[in-house]
């Protein structure tokens, strides 16, 4: 059989997002042919439906004009080792080490937190009442990450020899190497979190998601993700910051964390992915549209129009959707120990709970793996209080002792 000139976009990681039938139209439609894949280990958190257009293989066999798009951190490490995608080693040696990344903005005069390089100058910015936040050199999903406040040196050398040597069963399904760690400034401001996808010079959004995050035992964690309006700013802020990490041929999808500074307003990134953000997923099906392949269509269009008139930007002609934003909640465990009630206290909306009687809970969660539950719904502004914030983090009487 003869084989198609076209070449073969695969999507690897598949398992990651939804609507793969209007993905692969977008793909086709501007000329390649498309395959999803994901590793073996995914098949079986999917039902058969979910899997029926995803092929399960570790390896891929492609050709000279065939490469990969990443969806998740084990497709990351095999375009890292294999050098079979079209995206720079800028993007993805920066999606490898938070020390690289920060270099490759700060190149190009893009603002980044402030870098404490020794532990002297750490516990200096403590003792001058600076708050510090300490984070494994090449992980992600807030795996290792604790804040200090205090000018403790030995708490700081313990806390950095942690982040510095953490690893997990994760890291090593996923390959992922951890050899360092890096202390920043922890920034006052609002926390953001967005995916992009950049085809060939062109960006498109695919969501954008203002976080509350609080501190649980020295740990920032999510509890409310809110789908927002862009502002101009911040389109420009993200603009700069992929053509610092990518070239003009590339093609990826890009998920950043963010912070709008409180003081300066300034727009500074924290951590960077070349795949999608994860753990939305049911939030994301409540936007009308499908934001993969919305995306994929507006960057690949030959007349690329500005931000504004993408379908991300037009959901917010919708008034409803500024009033009642479409938001998720994230119901988190405060204590380490097994269910003992999983009838949790949830908000009104769509309910997924994740964690049964009889399942363990840990009390530092850093991943989505460590719900207890989401809500997704849509809620007036008015109604994200505090109390609700509070009502998100769980232990008695539904976790008992360990």
């Amino acid at each position: 059989m003869q084989r198609s000139l076209k070449p073969t976009i695969f999507v690897a990681g598949a398992t990651s997002i939804f609507g793969l039938k209007d993905l692969k139209k977008s793909f086709e439609n501007v000329g390649f042919n498309v395959r999803f894949v994901d590793v073996p280990f995914m098949k079986e958190f999917l039902s058969a439906e979910e899997t029926e257009t995803i092929e399960f293989i570790s390896t891929i066999n492609i050709s000279n004009s065939d490469f990969i798009i990443p969806l998740s951190e084990y497709w990351i490490s095999y375009c890292i080792s294999n050098n079979n995608s079209r995206i720079s080693k800028n993007a993805l040696l920066s999606s490898r080490s938070k020390a690289f990344f920060y270099k490759t903005l700060s190149s190009k005069n893009i603002d980044i937190p402030e870098i404490y390089k020794t532990k002297e100058k750490s516990l200096s910015a403590l003792q001058n009442g600076k708050t510090i936040i300490v984070k494994p050199d090449g992980l992600h999903s807030g795996y290792g990450i604790e804040i200090l406040k205090e000018a403790n040196p030995e708490q700081l050398n313990k806390c950095f020899l942690r982040a510095q040597t953490f690893t997990n069963k994760a890291m090593r399904i996923m390959h992922i190497e951890n050899k360092d760690a890096i202390i920043t400034e922890l920034l006052v401001g609002t926390e953001y979190s967005a995916d992009c996808f950049w085809y060939c010079g062109k960006m498109s959004l695919v969501r954008l998601c203002k976080k509350i995050v609080v501190n649980i035992k020295n740990k920032p964690c999510t509890v409310c993700v809110i789908i927002a309006k862009p502002e101009q700013q911040i389109i420009l802020a993200m603009e700069s910051w992929l053509k610092a990490l990518f070239g003009k041929t590339d093609i990826s999808f890009a998920q950043f964390d963010f912070v709008i500074e409180e003081k300066t307003s300034r727009i500074v990134p924290i951590d960077f992915a070349t795949r999608i953000g994860g753990g939305m997923a049911e939030l994301l099906k409540e936007i009308p549209f499908n934001v993969y392949s919305s995306a994929v269509e507006e960057a690949t269009k030959i007349k690329h129009e500005n931000l504004e008139t993408e379908s991300f930007f037009k959901t917010f002609e919708n008034k409803s959707y500024i009033d009642y934003p479409l938001i998720q909640l994230n119901y988190l465990s405060t204590k380490s120990g097994y269910i003992k009630n999983h009838n949790y206290p949830l908000f009104e909306g769509k309910k997924i709970i994740y964690k049964y009687k009889g399942d363990y809970a840990i009390s530092n969660p850093s991943s989505v793996q460590s719900r207890l539950a989401v809500v997704v719904t849509r809620a007036k502004k008015s109604e994200l209080t505090q109390d609700l914030v509070n009502s998100l983090l769980l232990s008695e009487p539904y976790i008992a002792e360990k």
